[in-house]
């Protein structure tokens, strides 16, 4: 099955407020279409370089392949982590990303499963991650939102924040996360 790229497309502050800049890759395929009684369409995965997202990734392709489902893979860089950074750095973590994402299209390509990405940064008014991705997420109607989580507890949840317990308690659709082999079960 030949999936085409349908072009790239830079989308300012207006399509995704809460996003300063959002690049978006479509790859289609003729066999997207949802299978009858389909619970999910629209699978929409936050990845960034941790295992734990490889596997949610894994994860998110193998119910969109099951599904039929068109897959949405985003990443986000924090602007507001890196307010210090020169434009090399910035330009140097957009790389990164573009990479991380080219990366997570070409196993969705792989197992045939319809996909977009998305790079999105947030923006310098104060949006943190999980707003930008659930803000996302609602754009492409995404009905079930994929991301991992190292299962952190304690100090380390407190210093470290938790992008995937930001999304559950944002996101409409239903959350999925995806635990690392190193997180605690208790």
């Amino acid at each position: 099955m030949e999936l085409r790229p349908a072009g790239l497309t830079q989308i300012k502050g207006e399509a995704c407020p809460c996003a300063q800049t959002s690049h978006i890759r479509r790859f289609t395929s003729r066999a997207a279409k949802p299978k009858p009684n389909a619970m999910y369409t629209h699978i929409f995965v936050a990845i960034d370089s941790s295992q734990v997202s490889d596997v949610a990734l894994r994860h998110a392709i193998g119910l969109a392949k099951d599904q039929g489902a068109q897959l949405h893979i985003a990443h986000v860089i924090d602007i507001l982590d890196m307010t210090w950074a020169m434009p090399d750095i910035l330009d140097t973590y957009r790389e990164q990303g573009q990479i991380l994402l080219n990366r997570a299209l070409d196993l969705a390509r792989q197992a045939s499963v319809p996909a977009t990405t998305s790079l999105l940064e947030t923006g310098v008014v104060g949006n943190r991650p999980a707003e930008v991705l659930t803000q996302r997420a609602q754009e492409v109607s995404a009905d079930l939102v994929v991301l991992g989580s190292h299962g952190y507890r304690g100090l380390s949840h407190f210093f470290l924040g938790s992008v995937a317990e930001g999304v559950a308690r944002l996101s409409r659709a239903p959350v999925l996360i995806v635990h690392g082999s190193g997180s605690s079960s208790n």
